[in-house]
């Protein structure tokens, strides 16, 4: 078991702001290499590119519980339902998989559950984040994930990025 830490990061961007908004998650104006979430560098980064920005921004980020990018998890298939489930607008989003009025609201929605079930675990999050959690609607998607699985950051370790999926466990310095 981690135990939680505080760890601070960094996080480039153009834009002068004094808080991290859930409005930027899954828009083209954040970068999801990794799926939704508040992307940072654990060091300060020396040169501009396109990803760190112009301005660096340092801040405290509270990790409870970290996973690898390409770690190996697996979800079970009640866990894929309850991540669909709860989608605020599932029957609308539902039509994408099936016609519920001639099949059914239970067949569609087994249908669609199945799609994600060989998919490894992130690429199945961001699926279902894409497919059924619009914009910044991905937060619920986010924080029931987080709840389920007490991973609050996802990392690739080899480039030095974290990707914290809570603006509530951010502060900026």
């Amino acid at each position: 078991m981690e135990v939680p830490v505080f760890k601070y990061l960094y996080h480039g961007t153009d834009h002068d702001f004094n808080e991290f908004s859930n409005e930027y998650l899954s828009t083209n104006d954040s970068i999801d290499q990794y799926g939704s979430g508040f992307y940072f560098y654990g060091k300060k980064m020396k040169h501009r590119t396109f990803y760190h920005g112009s301005i660096q921004m340092k801040v405290k980020a509270w990790i409870e519980k970290s996973i690898e990018h390409d770690s190996e998890l697996k979800y079970t298939e009640d866990q894929i339902y309850s991540y669909i489930c709860s989608c605020e607008d599932l029957e609308n989003r539902l039509w994408d998989f099936g016609d519920i009025e001639t099949d059914g609201f239970d067949k569609v929605l087994d249908y669609a559950v199945s799609l994600y079930m060989e998919d490894h675990w992130l690429d199945c999050l961001n699926k279902i984040g894409n497919d059924f959690f619009p914009g910044s609607s991905v937060k619920l998607l986010l924080n029931k994930f987080v709840k389920e699985t007490g991973i609050n950051c996802i990392t690739d370790s080899e480039r030095d990025i974290f990707v914290i999926l809570r603006k509530s466990d951010l502060e900026i310095i």
